[in-house]
């Protein structure tokens, strides 16, 4: 029976043992293919197991019998978004927001949705400013010129050592990543 073996996912689901949920939601959706909840329960099962690109699949496949079906909407909006589709996730998301018949959770999902995609952002514009300025020092730590560790004197020539012992020592100044100057602007 589809919705004993659904009941018995949602606790599984509830007990945090998504692959035993996803089984029975597979079961449930193989005997009753028409029921878009179990669309939506296999997709959800599949998202937590990190199975992005097959819950999405999941997802569309219940739209096509139920195009308009809530949950399967934000659910593959959600899953976008949290496979890296941030743009794609988003226009699922905020058409869903629009929808007078989607419940206020919809909207917050899109709330958080954009908070993700934001922070996603920033850490990619972050960390390719840093790929630049690791670029930046390694582009100028080999322009810098050589100078050997330490003199090595000749005994033929004392008094050259003599001078090169007593000669200050070459300071190498280093800049804390990130605090070398910019170029112009």
């Amino acid at each position: 029976n589809a919705d004993a073996r659904y009941g018995l996912g949602r606790t599984y689901l509830d007990q945090g043992q998504s692959d035993l949920a996803l089984a029975e939601f597979q079961a449930a959706l193989d005997s009753n293919p028409r029921d878009p909840r179990l669309y939506a329960a296999v997709g959800v099962a599949k998202g937590l197991l990190g199975a992005h690109a097959e819950a999405q699949k999941v997802f569309r496949d219940g739209l096509t019998i139920a195009p308009q079906d809530i949950a399967l909407r934000n659910n593959l909006g959600l899953s976008l978004v949290q496979s890296g589709r941030y743009d794609q996730g988003l226009l699922i998301l905020e058409a869903l927001a629009k929808d007078t018949n989607a419940e206020q959770a919809s909207r917050d999902n899109l709330l958080v949705a954009q908070g993700l995609a934001a922070t996603a952002r920033a850490a990619i514009m972050l960390a390719e400013a840093q790929a630049e300025a690791l670029a930046r020092a390694a582009t100028l730590e080999a322009a810098k010129p050589k100078t050997p560790d330490r003199v090595q004197a000749q005994p033929e020539n004392p008094s050259e050592a003599a001078k090169i012992a007593s000669a200050p020592a070459v300071l190498d100044f280093s800049f804390p990543q990130g605090s070398w100057p910019m170029d112009g602007p």
